[in-house]
């Protein structure tokens, strides 16, 4: 280890010559390897003339190497006859770096120099400069060094530099925060075909659910082959080659709905507008009324979501889908299926979909229709007043999931129980719900089995309010859509960014836990940055800086802008 005194001996040394004197002279060969070199900031003292110290703007920071020990130096007071501040030794084994004071001013005879610090034993020393040159790739470089003589003994080379952190393009995205772009929506991709009653029942304006159903009741048990179809929202102009993916199912009871219903088209074209690709599927609808029914039902429902997500996962460079970030999601029966698709093995699936009469027709979860093969990773769930027929899978295998349900639906259940309980009479005694559903876990129970688990999670409870009620009795979109359109996409926007943050790994280093960095800007209060790159930092404090914090902005490939900081830095 070099004396502290040499040690700051050379180092102002530097400062004495480098950076910022006003003038500027050409002295023999030395010179000419500077601009040779391309460099401008080494400033030559005629060693005829009187010594002089360059002034150097206070509070500026350098930083550099003697030998093999990395040094700091922060500028307190700078003249031409005295230069005074801090220096600072970056110690391999401390985060915090001790600050130890320093002054050098010019004897009155002008022909060396005196260092001293805090009372300690004054020296006296010259100086004198000097350019090693060297070829890189043929051209030739030049490299700074000072010679420092002390007592005509002992010579040192070191070599230093203005330290300013890096200087970058501000990184500030809203993509998926706030709408960006245009929509174009390609409609009606087929994605599979099966055979079932329809796939699209809408209720005119004109008449209730009750006068929809009735005609239709005694069609469910005609069977025929069917086009699944899906409505692929994308944001136009967009240039970025994996984009998440979100899927939105319709609700309707098994039985009404189609994907162009204005909540699903409201959705999906905002979801686009954020840079999601959103899409939109009819399936299979339509029950005989009997439990069984309603269960194969139900169950058809889900092969066709897994039909359309391995479409999906299948044409994923068509689209520009990542498929590493899809999720699913719908609301009331569109959830269900969304949910079951995420939870439901062939293990689990309602038996009387496995009875000999029916397995062979149906087929597994995912043996319906399409032929494709590909595999289906959900990142998430986006659950709007849905249920699930058992618990056990969230707890086993548990998915980042949002939810929304009235505190008072009647027709699925937002704690335990039965659905359609309307159907018990007012006075909540009949059996009906029972007779033709089972007992179904709602959206709180989901949310209360989650709590303590290392997932991703929000439920907003809907305070007093009953099944879907983001519509008005005028059937359009209410203050609830768009309340729930606000938290879906902040949820949406947070999971995407979920598992981004900033940890240490080392003695003064830090990363970002996050293989998908593309860009980043670092910013530390306090210290200094030894070394950096988009997801890895190295760095020192000053032990005497008042604020510590170490600071990163960035973006993923998918351009989710995320902001880390950590503000207690310790060894």
């Amino acid at each position: 280890m070099l004396n502290r005194r040499l040690l700051l001996i050379l180092f102002l040394a530097f400062l004495t010559f480098a950076n910022s004197c006003d003038r500027k002279k050409k002295v023999d060969q030395q010179v000419q390897l500077e601009e040779l070199a391309g460099g401008d900031s080494v400033n030559v003292v005629n060693p005829d003339e009187p010594a002089h110290l360059c002034v150097l703007k206070t509070g500026d920071l350098y930083i550099g190497n003697i030998g093999q020990t990395q040094c700091v130096v922060k500028v307190g007071f700078s003249s031409k006859e005295k230069l005074s501040g801090t220096y600072y030794v970056v110690d391999t084994n401390n985060l915090y770096m001790q600050a130890k004071p320093f002054t050098i001013s010019v004897i009155t005879d002008g022909s060396n120099y005196r260092w001293s610090a805090g009372g300690g034993k004054e020296l006296f020393f010259d100086m004198k400069y000097q350019y090693n040159s060297y070829e890189v790739n043929g051209a030739l470089q030049a490299n700074r060094c000072i010679k420092v003589n002390l007592d005509r003994e002992n010579l040192t080379y070191f070599s230093f530099r203005k330290y300013s952190e890096e200087t970058k393009d501000a990184l500030s995205s809203y993509r998926y925060q706030k709408p960006m772009f245009e929509v174009d929506c390609e409609k009606d991709v087929v994605y599979g075909h099966a055979v079932g009653p329809w796939t699209s029942l809408s209720i005119p304006d004109d008449k209730s659910y009750a006068q929809t159903l009735l005609p239709y009741v005694f069609k469910a048990s005609n069977q025929k082959d069917l086009d699944l179809t899906m409505d692929i929202y994308t944001p136009r102009g967009d240039s970025l080659t994996k984009r998440p993916l979100v899927v939105l199912i319709h609700g309707g009871a098994f039985f009404f709905g189609d994907k162009h219903e204005s909540e699903m088209i409201a959705q999906c074209s905002h979801l686009a507008s954020l840079g999601y690709v959103a899409v939109s599927l009819n399936y299979r609808m339509g029950f005989e009324m009997s439990k069984a029914s309603i269960q194969r039902c139900a169950f058809k429902a889900i092969q066709d979501a897994h039909a359309a997500m391995r479409f999906l996962s299948h044409f994923a460079e068509k689209y520009r889908i990542d498929k590493e970030w899809m999720y699913i999601g719908g609301s009331s029966a569109g959830s269900i299926t969304a949910m079951s698709m995420v939870y439901m093995t062939d293990e689990s699936r309602p038996k009387s979909t496995l009875k000999k009469h029916f397995a062979g027709k149906f087929g597994s979860l995912n043996s319906s229709g399409n032929s494709y093969t590909d595999k289906v990773k959900i990142r998430g769930l986006v659950n709007m007043w849905g249920a699930l027929y058992e618990i056990d899978d969230v707890i086993a295998h548990p998915i980042s999931i949002v939810s929304f349900h009235g505190t008072a639906d009647k027709v699925v259940p937002c704690y335990k129980g039965y659905p359609f309980v309307q159907l018990n009479g007012k006075n909540g005694k009949g059996k009906l719900s029972s007779m033709y559903f089972d007992e179904m876990y709602g959206s709180n129970e989901i949310h209360e089995v989650l709590k303590g688990k290392n997932v991703h999670h929000k439920f907003y409870p809907l305070e007093g309010m009953d099944h879907a009620p983001w519509k008005g009795e005028d059937r359009k979109l209410n203050e609830v859509y768009y309340f729930i359109q606000e938290k879906m996409t902040a949820f949406l926007y947070e999971d995407l960014i979920y598992d981004v943050k900033l940890k240490k790994s080392g003695l003064g280093s830090y990363h970002v836990t996050s293989s998908e960095v593309k860009h980043s800007n670092w910013e530390l209060q306090g210290g200094v940055i030894l070394s950096q790159s988009p997801d890895e930092i190295e760095i020192r404090l000053f032990q005497d800086a008042p604020v510590h914090k170490l600071s990163v902005s960035g973006l993923l490939n998918n351009e989710a802008g995320f902001n880390l900081q950590i503000s207690k830095l310790v060894n």
